[in-house]
């Protein structure tokens, strides 16, 4: 699916919860991420997807991370490949495994890079706490 058709749905469900008075913070809107061995677009359609989403109405985003993976050899190298791409197109969070270390260090520096992390606070404590 196009970032155009997702964003025709994404309208139509802003438009209804503007219309029932509920405040458009309260509203947290999937992307979809779809497998990208099923179609090698489908990523590109996610990020622009987020893209837009943050543009023009500035709402949180959550998406099933690990669904670009699905059916590919070593999912955890492309899941943390892909979290600080969605992340630096606006995505708020995500459903995914943080238990795989590949990917929570992939968020926590992305975090620190895209200016989410003041001072790097956190990707420093986390460092010592590695190191014991």
């Amino acid at each position: 699916m196009l970032a155009s058709e997702r964003m025709i749905i994404v309208e139509k469900i802003v438009r209804r919860v503007e219309k029932e008075g509920i405040s458009l913070e309260n509203l947290v809107i999937d992307p979809l991420a779809m497998p990208v061995g099923a179609d090698p677009e489908n990523v590109k359609h996610t990020l622009e997807t987020i893209y837009q989403v943050r543009e023009k109405y500035g709402l949180n985003m959550s998406l099933g991370a690990s669904n670009v993976s699905f059916g590919l050899p070593s999912r955890h190298s492309l899941n943390a490949a892909f979290m600080p791409m969605a992340m630096a197109m606006g995505l708020t969070s995500a459903i995914m495994d943080c238990r795989t270390p590949e990917v929570v260090t992939s968020v926590r520096a992305s975090d620190l890079l895209l200016g989410t992390d003041a001072w790097g606070g956190n990707w420093i404590s986390n460092f010592r706490a590695a190191k014991g």
